[in-house]
């Protein structure tokens, strides 16, 4: 990546973009959003996602429409979109607990190849499942870190700050990001973060959601933002999407060696996003 086209994506990650998803509703034209929003409340409870859907619409459209972008706004759709959830899926945390119990498998047979013993670092480690499932099938010695302490699974945990990775340079064998750089307000940052950690002939496994196009952005952001702000609470969301060659130039300028590139399209439904898997090496 050239020293301008890097500039670009710097400007791009440092704009606040926390409104994406507000804006995108006030438009109103982008089918791609309510596919989304049908996805997603189907793999939660198929039989009440009709009722749930139409009433979720009514409430977006008529609030965006009637008051202006802010962050205020923004904090009390969420507020009103939640009480929909409750009320036209009673329970819906159980449901939603239910169906993430195929996420961690689908996660770790896709990085299953790759991730082969040593110590690996799971970064952005949520509940722990995916590395507690890589620990018991390759064997991995992992360390767990995180913002917020959601793990269910056992193994090593550190708090961290978001950007700084509290170990030494070349520690692991192995480093797992899932879905984490557009969650980070300082994606390249922790990258680079990522990159120190792990040792010169490790591996560095990132899954990132990707915007195929212009009207892709909005239905991811979308996406993003339904699954974490309201399905979930306090999940942070700069909405720091890149295209897939925006993150091979990205990889690229960071020092890394790019083994393999897969496409996984929407693989988890609840969070109807798309995937893509870089394999990843030092230079």
């Amino acid at each position: 990546m050239g020293t301008g086209s890097f500039a670009r994506y710097k400007n791009w990650v440092e704009k606040d973009k926390t409104l994406l998803p507000y804006n995108v509703l006030r438009e109103g034209r982008n089918p791609m959003v309510w596919r989304s929003l049908q996805i997603t409340l189907e793999e939660i409870d198929r039989g009440n996602s009709k009722a749930a859907f139409g009433e979720l619409k009514q409430h977006m459209l008529k609030f965006t429409a009637q008051n202006p972008a802010s962050l205020e706004n923004l904090y009390l759709l969420e507020i009103g979109a939640r009480s929909i959830l409750s009320h036209t899926i009673p329970d819906y945390k159980e449901k939603v607990s239910r169906a993430l119990e195929t996420r961690s498998e689908t996660i770790f047979e896709a990085i299953a190849p790759f991730a082969e013993g040593g110590r690996m670092l799971d970064i952005g480690s949520g509940d722990g499942m995916v590395s507690k499932i890589a620990a018991e099938r390759k064997g991995a010695g992992v360390q767990l870190i995180d913002v917020i302490n959601y793990d269910k699974s056992g193994l090593p945990f550190k708090l961290f700050n978001g950007t700084d990775i509290p170990f030494p340079s070349n520690t692991f064998d192995i480093s797992l990001a899932s879905v984490v750089y557009h969650h980070a307000d300082r994606p390249i940052r922790l990258l680079e973060e990522t990159v120190r950690v792990t040792n010169k002939s490790g591996t560095i496994l990132v899954i990132e959601s990707v915007e195929i196009n212009k009207g892709h952005r909005g239905a991811q952001a979308f996406a993003d933002w339904f699954y974490n702000r309201i399905i979930n609470q306090g999940v942070n969301c700069p909405f720091n999407f890149q295209t897939p060659s925006g993150w091979r130039s990205t990889f690229a300028h960071s020092g890394l060696v790019l083994r393999d590139e897969i496409h996984l399209g929407i693989d988890v439904p609840i969070a109807p996003e798309y995937h893509v898997l870089y394999v990843l090496g030092k230079k």
